[in-house]
């Protein structure tokens, strides 16, 4: 038994293969999983009758003029040199040209398909459902173990969806399973009521991988389905007679998931807004509703019978007192007027006024006598003095007397309390004594206000004490 390290047997392996074929050679088959690289280096699939190859086709080649542009479904003639790569333990056929040789088997069927179902109206947007914007449970068709399903349902729980998600599990390969898919289709429109979207999902694949998704009876289903689907099969370059005929096409199976998961995440947003909303408006109402059982109570207890003879009773009362203040205040303002008149009647009785006149009589007679004797004593020590003299005297004696009694007079004027009426002032008066700081008042009396040439009756209001 030969013995070999990794490295030893696969450059064994590698000399084998490029010593058989060292020169070009070309190889027939179907192009399938094609996909370009940003450097423009194109990498594929030739298939044929369930064998794969896996084929280059570098930038240098495929760039040149009138090179042939390969495509998902071709059927081609690939001329180029088989090699091993030591790095992955794989070998390609590297393309170095490309001969177009016609549609492949495959995708022939599917734009067959595509265009006798298109010509149908099953691709048309008017028979097409929209996704509801409440939705509470869904229904996933899928292979329960494909990672497109792990994809979906990580998405859902990223996005904290709170879903119900029913998985119904189908086959997601092979042409002959179709009638399977159909019969777990049938169950859930059997359930429709339950679901408010179907998902129908499977990771990518070859065309041929993804034959059974491309079958007419599936798609005749698919759009019978009173349930919105969303077909989610394969990557986003993946287009299948599904896709075209499902309600919403996702890219990918986690495309499918967000789709889903925006209109839960959408709902509860506006499920949070109507509820605030409510809320506020409930709020708004109870507080109306307080306000208006507040001002019922209020208006119901002021119209209520008790409450009304209650005012009538304060009312009563508070006349009560008020006539009873009235006619003690009359009583007194009567009195005291009474004793004013009585105090002026006794000052201007005749017998006082005569006495007062004889008093005054009396002392003026005294007086001019006084000054008389004291006159003609001083005068006796002139023995010139004539009759003339003497009585210019006299006359001179009475003048100053005279000048005397004027001044007096004027002093009098002057601390009359009456003159103070010609500089704009006023005496206030009650009940004939005049009004001052210390004269008794309620509210209501009646006070006499002078100036100079007019009475005024006015009532008592207040009387508020003033800080100099």
């Amino acid at each position: 038994m030969r013995s070999y390290t990794v490295k030893e047997f696969t450059e064994e392996i590698k000399s084998i293969l490029t010593a058989t074929y060292d020169t070009l050679i070309s190889i027939s088959g179907e192009i399938s999983d094609i996909s370009c690289s940003s450097a423009g280096h194109y990498y594929f699939r030739l298939k044929e009758l369930g064998t794969v190859l896996n084929v280059a086709y570098f930038k240098n080649y495929s760039s040149v003029k009138n090179a042939f542009i390969p495509k998902h479904g071709d059927k081609v003639v690939v001329i180029g040199m088989v090699n091993l790569y030591e790095a992955d333990g794989s070998y390609k056929f590297l393309a170095r040209k490309i001969i177009f040789s016609s549609d492949g088997d495959l995708y022939k069927q599917f734009t067959d398909s595509k265009n006798r179902l298109e010509l149908e109206g099953l691709f048309s947007d008017d028979r097409k459902k929209i996704l509801p914007s409440n939705i509470g449970r869904i229904a996933v068709a899928t292979s329960l173990q494909a990672a497109a399903l792990k994809d979906f349902l990580s998405t859902i729980k990223r996005f904290n969806a709170k879903l119900e998600i029913d998985i119904f599990s189908i086959p997601v390969q092979g042409v002959q399973s179709v009638f399977e898919v159909i019969k777990v289709l049938d169950k859930i429109e059997q359930l429709s009521e339950n679901y408010d979207i179907l998902v129908i999902t499977r990771g990518g694949g070859s065309l041929d991988d993804l034959s059974i998704f491309n079958d007419e009876s599936l798609a005749r289903k698919v759009s019978s389905m009173s349930v919105p689907v969303i077909s989610a099969i394969g990557h986003e370059r993946d287009y299948l007679i599904l896709d075209f005929v499902a309600d919403v096409r996702a890219s990918t199976p986690t495309a499918a998931a967000e789709i889903v998961a925006n209109i839960y995440v959408e709902m509860e947003r506006k499920l949070l807004r109507l509820s605030s909303s409510l809320i506020d408006s409930f709020r708004d109402m109870i507080e109306e509703y307080s306000y208006n059982l507040d001002r019922y109570e209020t208006a119901l207890i002021s119209n209520s019978p008790d409450h009304v003879l209650n005012g009538y009773r304060a009312k009563l009362s508070f006349l009560n007192v008020r006539i009873k203040d009235v006619i003690v205040n009359r009583s007194y303002r009567e009195r005291s007027k009474l004793n004013y008149l009585h105090k002026e009647l006794e000052k201007s009785h005749p017998l006082k006024v005569v006495a007062n006149l004889k008093s005054e009589s009396v002392y003026l007679s005294d007086s001019l006598m006084k000054n008389f004797k004291n006159i003609v004593a001083n005068k006796k020590s002139s023995l010139s003095l004539t009759g003339d003299k003497l009585v210019k005297v006299f006359d001179n004696s009475i003048e100053r007397k005279r000048s005397s009694l004027s001044l007096i007079d004027a002093k009098l004027k002057l601390l009359n309390p009456y003159n103070v009426l010609d500089r704009g002032y006023a005496i206030v008066s009650k009940d004939g004594g005049v009004f001052n700081s210390d004269t008794t008042v309620v509210d209501g009396d009646c006070l006499e206000i002078r100036l100079k040439d007019i009475k005024v009756m006015s009532k008592f209001i207040t009387k508020e004490n003033i800080k100099i």
